[in-house]
Protein backbone atom coordinates (compact mmCIF):
# COMPACT_ATOMS: atom_id res chain seq x y z
CA UNK A 1 0.00 0.00 0.00
CA UNK A 2 1.31 3.43 -1.05
CA UNK A 3 2.05 5.93 1.57
CA UNK A 4 1.03 9.54 1.30
CA UNK A 5 4.58 10.43 0.43
CA UNK A 6 4.73 7.86 -2.30
CA UNK A 7 1.43 9.13 -3.73
CA UNK A 8 2.68 12.70 -3.86
CA UNK A 9 5.88 11.55 -5.53
CA UNK A 10 3.89 9.60 -8.09
CA UNK A 11 1.67 12.59 -8.87
CA UNK A 12 4.69 14.88 -9.09
CA UNK A 13 6.46 12.47 -11.44
CA UNK A 14 3.35 12.15 -13.60
CA UNK A 15 2.97 15.92 -13.82
CA UNK A 16 6.63 16.28 -14.74
CA UNK A 17 6.38 13.51 -17.34
CA UNK A 18 3.23 15.03 -18.84
CA UNK A 19 4.86 18.46 -18.89
CA UNK A 20 7.97 17.08 -20.52
CA UNK A 21 5.92 15.26 -23.15
CA UNK A 22 3.89 18.38 -23.82
CA UNK A 23 7.05 20.49 -23.97
CA UNK A 24 8.65 18.02 -26.37
CA UNK A 25 5.51 18.10 -28.54
CA UNK A 26 5.45 21.91 -28.50
CA UNK A 27 9.15 22.10 -29.38
CA UNK A 28 8.71 19.53 -32.12
CA UNK A 29 5.70 21.42 -33.51
CA UNK A 30 7.55 24.72 -33.27
CA UNK A 31 10.55 23.25 -35.07
CA UNK A 32 8.28 21.83 -37.74
CA UNK A 33 6.52 25.19 -38.15
CA UNK A 34 9.87 26.98 -38.25
CA UNK A 35 11.22 24.67 -40.94
CA UNK A 36 7.99 25.03 -42.91
CA UNK A 37 8.06 28.84 -42.64
CA UNK A 38 11.76 28.87 -43.50
CA UNK A 39 11.07 26.75 -46.60
CA UNK A 40 8.23 29.06 -47.62
CA UNK A 41 10.43 32.10 -47.05
CA UNK A 42 13.28 30.59 -49.07
CA UNK A 43 10.89 29.65 -51.88
CA UNK A 44 9.38 33.14 -51.84
CA UNK A 45 12.82 34.77 -51.92
CA UNK A 46 13.84 32.47 -54.76
CA UNK A 47 10.72 33.34 -56.77
CA UNK A 48 11.27 37.08 -56.20
CA UNK A 49 14.92 36.70 -57.16
CA UNK A 50 13.97 34.87 -60.36
CA UNK A 51 11.38 37.55 -61.18
CA UNK A 52 13.94 40.30 -60.53
CA UNK A 53 16.49 38.53 -62.70
CA UNK A 54 13.97 38.10 -65.54
CA UNK A 55 12.85 41.71 -65.23
CA UNK A 56 16.47 42.86 -65.22
CA UNK A 57 17.19 40.74 -68.32
CA UNK A 58 14.09 42.08 -70.08
CA UNK A 59 14.93 45.68 -69.16
CA UNK A 60 18.55 45.23 -70.19
CA UNK A 61 17.42 43.76 -73.53
CA UNK A 62 15.08 46.70 -74.10
CA UNK A 63 17.84 49.17 -73.24
CA UNK A 64 20.28 47.43 -75.59
CA UNK A 65 17.72 47.27 -78.41
CA UNK A 66 16.85 50.95 -77.89
CA UNK A 67 20.52 51.94 -77.91
CA UNK A 68 21.12 49.88 -81.06
CA UNK A 69 18.13 51.55 -82.75
CA UNK A 70 19.30 55.02 -81.66
CA UNK A 71 22.83 54.27 -82.87
CA UNK A 72 21.50 52.98 -86.20
CA UNK A 73 19.45 56.15 -86.69
CA UNK A 74 22.45 58.29 -85.74
CA UNK A 75 24.78 56.43 -88.11
CA UNK A 76 22.24 56.57 -90.95
CA UNK A 77 21.84 60.31 -90.35
CA UNK A 78 25.61 60.78 -90.60
CA UNK A 79 25.73 58.70 -93.79
CA UNK A 80 22.85 60.64 -95.34
CA UNK A 81 24.42 63.97 -94.37
CA UNK A 82 27.73 62.89 -95.88
CA UNK A 83 26.02 61.72 -99.07
CA UNK A 84 24.15 65.01 -99.27
CA UNK A 85 27.42 66.87 -98.80
CA UNK A 86 29.04 64.91 -101.63
CA UNK A 87 26.04 65.46 -103.91
CA UNK A 88 26.16 69.20 -103.24
CA UNK A 89 29.88 69.12 -103.94
CA UNK A 90 29.16 67.45 -107.27
CA UNK A 91 26.68 70.19 -108.17
CA UNK A 92 29.20 72.83 -107.12
CA UNK A 93 31.74 71.19 -109.41
CA UNK A 94 29.23 71.26 -112.25
CA UNK A 95 28.62 74.93 -111.50
CA UNK A 96 32.36 75.63 -111.78
CA UNK A 97 32.45 73.83 -115.14
CA UNK A 98 29.56 75.97 -116.35
CA UNK A 99 31.57 79.09 -115.53
CA UNK A 100 34.06 78.05 -118.19
CA UNK A 101 31.38 77.09 -120.72
CA UNK A 102 29.74 80.55 -120.72
CA UNK A 103 32.89 81.89 -122.33
CA UNK A 104 32.51 79.60 -125.35
CA UNK A 105 30.27 79.44 -128.45
CA UNK A 106 28.24 76.70 -126.73
CA UNK A 107 26.93 79.29 -124.31
CA UNK A 108 25.88 81.58 -127.16
CA UNK A 109 23.83 78.71 -128.63
CA UNK A 110 22.39 77.92 -125.20
CA UNK A 111 21.41 81.57 -124.74
CA UNK A 112 19.62 81.75 -128.10
CA UNK A 113 17.77 78.51 -127.38
CA UNK A 114 16.80 79.86 -123.93
CA UNK A 115 15.38 83.07 -125.43
CA UNK A 116 13.45 81.14 -128.10
CA UNK A 117 11.98 78.48 -125.77
CA UNK A 118 11.09 81.04 -123.09
CA UNK A 119 9.41 83.41 -125.57
CA UNK A 120 7.40 80.53 -126.98
CA UNK A 121 6.49 79.32 -123.47
CA UNK A 122 5.21 82.82 -122.62
CA UNK A 123 2.99 82.81 -125.71
CA UNK A 124 4.87 85.51 -127.61
CA UNK A 125 3.91 89.19 -127.54
CA UNK A 126 5.94 92.19 -126.45
CA UNK A 127 8.75 90.64 -124.40
CA UNK A 128 11.82 91.93 -122.58
CA UNK A 129 14.84 89.72 -121.82
CA UNK A 130 17.28 90.49 -119.02
CA UNK A 131 20.87 89.21 -118.90
CA UNK A 132 23.96 89.77 -116.76
CA UNK A 133 26.73 92.31 -117.37
CA UNK A 134 28.96 89.82 -119.20
CA UNK A 135 26.35 88.55 -121.62
CA UNK A 136 26.14 90.06 -125.11
CA UNK A 137 23.24 89.20 -127.39
CA UNK A 138 22.69 91.14 -130.60
CA UNK A 139 19.39 92.82 -131.47
CA UNK A 140 19.56 91.15 -134.87
CA UNK A 141 19.60 87.74 -133.16
CA UNK A 142 16.62 88.71 -131.00
CA UNK A 143 14.69 89.89 -134.06
CA UNK A 144 15.26 86.55 -135.82
CA UNK A 145 14.05 84.65 -132.75
CA UNK A 146 11.00 86.94 -132.47
CA UNK A 147 10.12 86.37 -136.13
CA UNK A 148 10.38 82.60 -135.65
CA UNK A 149 8.09 82.69 -132.60
CA UNK A 150 5.63 84.92 -134.50
CA UNK A 151 5.48 82.39 -137.37
CA UNK A 152 5.04 79.39 -135.07
CA UNK A 153 2.49 80.89 -132.67
CA UNK A 154 0.72 83.29 -134.99
CA UNK A 155 1.21 86.02 -132.37
CA UNK A 156 3.11 89.21 -133.18
CA UNK A 157 6.26 88.95 -131.07
CA UNK A 158 9.02 91.41 -130.29
CA UNK A 159 12.00 90.80 -128.02
CA UNK A 160 14.28 93.49 -126.67
CA UNK A 161 17.11 93.61 -124.11
CA UNK A 162 16.17 95.19 -120.80
CA UNK A 163 18.35 97.96 -119.43
CA UNK A 164 18.51 96.44 -115.96
CA UNK A 165 21.18 93.77 -115.57
CA UNK A 166 20.62 90.66 -113.49
CA UNK A 167 23.00 89.13 -110.97
CA UNK A 168 23.46 85.59 -112.25
CA UNK A 169 26.17 83.39 -113.69
CA UNK A 170 24.31 83.29 -116.96
CA UNK A 171 20.99 82.59 -118.61
CA UNK A 172 18.02 84.95 -118.85
CA UNK A 173 14.97 86.36 -117.15
CA UNK A 174 12.08 87.24 -119.47
CA UNK A 175 9.06 89.44 -118.73
CA UNK A 176 5.95 90.37 -120.70
CA UNK A 177 4.99 93.94 -121.57
CA UNK A 178 3.10 94.57 -118.31
CA UNK A 179 5.79 92.90 -116.20
CA UNK A 180 3.25 90.74 -114.38
CA UNK A 181 4.55 87.52 -115.95
CA UNK A 182 8.16 86.55 -115.44
CA UNK A 183 10.09 83.41 -116.34
CA UNK A 184 13.45 82.83 -114.67
CA UNK A 185 15.80 80.74 -116.77
CA UNK A 186 19.09 81.78 -115.22
CA UNK A 187 21.71 79.08 -114.90
CA UNK A 188 21.34 79.07 -111.11
CA UNK A 189 17.59 78.49 -111.37
CA UNK A 190 18.01 75.79 -114.00
CA UNK A 191 20.52 73.98 -111.78
CA UNK A 192 18.17 74.16 -108.79
CA UNK A 193 15.33 72.77 -110.90
CA UNK A 194 17.58 70.04 -112.23
CA UNK A 195 18.71 69.00 -108.74
CA UNK A 196 15.39 67.38 -107.88
CA UNK A 197 15.34 65.56 -111.21
CA UNK A 198 18.92 64.31 -111.39
CA UNK A 199 19.75 64.05 -107.66
CA UNK A 200 18.99 60.31 -107.62
CA UNK A 201 21.15 59.80 -110.72
CA UNK A 202 24.02 61.70 -109.15
CA UNK A 203 23.66 59.66 -105.94
CA UNK A 204 23.68 56.43 -107.95
CA UNK A 205 26.88 57.45 -109.73
CA UNK A 206 28.58 58.51 -106.50
CA UNK A 207 27.52 55.65 -104.22
CA UNK A 208 26.98 52.61 -106.45
CA UNK A 209 29.33 49.76 -105.53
Amino acid sequence: MLTQTDSLQFIRNKILNDAQLKATAIISKAKEDYEKKLKEFEDNIKRKYEVLVENAKSEAKQIIERKIAETRVYVNRIILDKKEELIERAFSKAFEILKTIIKTDKYKKFLEDAVYSTAKYMGGGDLTVYVNDETVIENQTLDKIAQKVTRELGVKTTIRIGEKRIKALGGIIMKNKDGDIEVNNTIETLIEKAKNTIRSKVAKILFST
